[in-house]
C-alpha cells in the first residue's frame, strides 16, 4: 500500500493521480527534498526540492505504464514484463510477449510499492 507520508500528485488537466511525492531530509534536516516515485513506488530521481519532484512527475506522467520492465525474484531469472493494471496496493504484470502484447495467464501480482523489484527495461 502506498505508504500514508507519500503525497499524491495530480495531473493538472484531468486530477489523475500520477506519482506520488515521498519525503526525504538532507542530512542536517534543513531542507526537506522529495523522491519522486511512480504509480506503483519506483523512485524516478534521487531526492530534489519539491518543485523538482513535482516536474519530474509532470515530465513523465503515466508513459512509464506503457514501458517494458524487469521483474527480479529470489532464485528465478529476472523477467521482462509489462504493466497490466495498478492500484495503490497491488500491481499486475505479465510477461511481455514482445511488443505482441502482455501473455495475460502469466500475470503476477506485487504489493506496491515495489521496492526493487521492478526496474526499467532499458
Amino acid at each position: 500500500m502506498i505508504p500514508a507520508t507519500w503525497l499524491p500528485h495530480h495531473r493538472e488537466d484531468d486530477g489523475e493521480v500520477i506519482g506520488y511525492l515521498a519525503p526525504s531530509s538532507t542530512p542536517d534536516e534543513t531542507v526537506e527534498l522529495f523522491v519522486p516515485m511512480t504509480v506503483f513506488g519506483y523512485a524516478m530521481a534521487d531526492a530534489v526540492e519539491l518543485d523538482d519532484a513535482r516536474a519530474a512527475l509532470d515530465a513523465v506522467g503515466l508513459s512509464l505504464l506503457a514501458e517494458p520492465w524487469i521483474l527480479h525474484r529470489a532464485g528465478i531469472e529476472p523477467t521482462r514484463v509489462r504493466i497490466a493494471e495498478v492500484t495503490p496496493a497491488r500491481i499486475v504484470v505479465g510477461v511481455d510477449d514482445f511488443n505482441v502484447g502482455i501473455d495475460y495467464a502469466s500475470c503476477i501480482v506485487l504489493d506496491v510499492p515495489t521496492g526493487r523489484a521492478l526496474t526499467p527495461a532499458r
